[in-house]
């Protein structure tokens, strides 16, 4: 039984390192209206980044993107997607103007 489990945690661990790399090799682009000075109108939200993820074709959690502080302007990110307790993934996230 408790090989089994090992096996089993080795498994989960394997596939969540996989995914790991998949995320980490996309680069997201979020277009966004904006103000004076580049100014967001709003911010890009996690909620936002699961739907550029779902786009690329995996499937996160909203409560698993970890950010420091909200993102309310044109730039270059990157953005951590925690999978399991000690694997975190980080993906590039490009904020532009939309045209």
């Amino acid at each position: 039984m408790k090989a089994q489990n090992e096996m089993r945690e080795r498994k989960q661990r394997a596939e969540a390192i996989r995914f790991k790399e998949k995320l980490e090799k996309l680069s997201l682009t979020c277009e966004v209206l904006v103000g004076e000075e580049d100014k967001i109108f709003g911010s890009v939200t996690s909620q936002n980044i699961v739907d550029l993820v779902a786009a690329e074709g995996f499937k996160i959690d909203k409560r698993n993107v970890m950010l420091e502080e909200s993102i309310k302007s044109l730039g270059v990110y990157t953005v951590q997607v925690k999978i399991e307790k000690d694997i975190t993934a980080n993906v590039k996230l490009w904020v532009i103007r939309k045209e």
